[in-house]
């Protein structure tokens, strides 16, 4: 029988063993209790699982979440909202508003939400200046877009890139996977827009190479000879899909002694003839 006692797992087991044990023990004392004793022992013996059982009940009625432990659940996580959010305790509250009220609420709402989304787009742009120990440092590239691919070391990649006056959004396709990291070997293209200027496509490529050495294709957006999604000419994108730069763009890798090469050009127009090199 002993075998069929299974592991104390809730405050309701604890209980049962607690109130079988005082009985148990009780009646088994009370032949060896003092006869003049006995009577109040033998009252002691009536009140208390009286008064366990009132107790058991009021905690049963007024927080019986606190008998169950999270395994009595067929889904822990549900244990965690029963202690965190209590229904049984919540007030549902009801706003009437005439036609007039709701239209001035509706009004400051759009206006607070047009506030709030004119100040993300402001955060997001580049500021023409930026303080710095004491200093003023000019933004580069302030009138283009930089993406970067949400990359394991991207952190490392926008620190260093906005120490040199660049502001990289980092690119997530999927919004549903906010968290989620990819494989640089799945993005090593740079979609280079045709319009960015020599100085800036030029440093952004040798130091996005620098971070991420597996870098290999680059296409100039604004060389396909149709409308395409790609063709931001303003904007470079650095982690490009390698299977579009191999089976779409027919590229070629570039070596990285072509890489290095950059550092030797002068002009936008040797830096995209580079580039065109590795096109088939």
């Amino acid at each position: 029988m002993i075998e069929k006692i299974g592991f104390v797992k809730n405050p309701l087991t604890v209980i049962a063993i607690f109130a079988g044990i005082a009985e148990v023990s009780g009646t088994i004392v009370l032949p060896f209790v003092d006869q003049t004793n006995q009577l109040v022992f033998i009252y002691f013996l009536i009140f208390f699982p009286t008064l366990l059982v009132c107790l058991f009940f009021l905690t049963l009625n007024f927080n019986n979440k606190v008998l169950y432990a999270p395994s009595d659940y067929k889904d822990e996580t549900n244990f965690i909202k029963l202690t965190r959010f209590d229904s049984a305790k919540q007030k549902l509250v009801q706003i009437e508003l005439d036609t007039n009220q709701s239209t001035s609420f509706i009004v400051d709402e759009i206006s607070s939400l047009k506030e709030s989304l004119n100040k993300r787009i402001d955060d997001m742009k580049f500021v023409d200046v930026q303080e710095e120990a004491g200093q003023i440092i000019s933004r580069k590239g302030k009138d283009y877009s930089f993406l970067v691919r949400n990359f394991q070391n991207v952190t490392i990649f926008t620190e260093k890139m906005d120490s040199l006056g660049y502001n990289f959004q980092i690119y997530n396709p999927d919004i549903s996977k906010n968290d989620f990291v990819y494989n640089v070997k799945e993005g090593k293209s740079i979609w280079l827009g045709s319009n960015i200027p020599f100085d800036i496509a030029k440093e952004v490529i040798l130091e996005s190479k620098k971070v991420y050495p597996q870098l290999q294709y680059i296409w100039i957006t604004g060389d396909l000879n149709h409308d395409s999604p790609l063709e931001v000419y303003d904007e470079i994108f650095i982690g490009g899909s390698t299977e579009s730069a191999i089976k779409f763009f027919k590229l070629n890798p570039i070596s990285d002694d072509q890489f290095q090469r950059i550092n030797e050009l002068s002009t936008l127009n040797e830096l995209h003839q580079l580039i065109r090199q590795s096109y088939q």
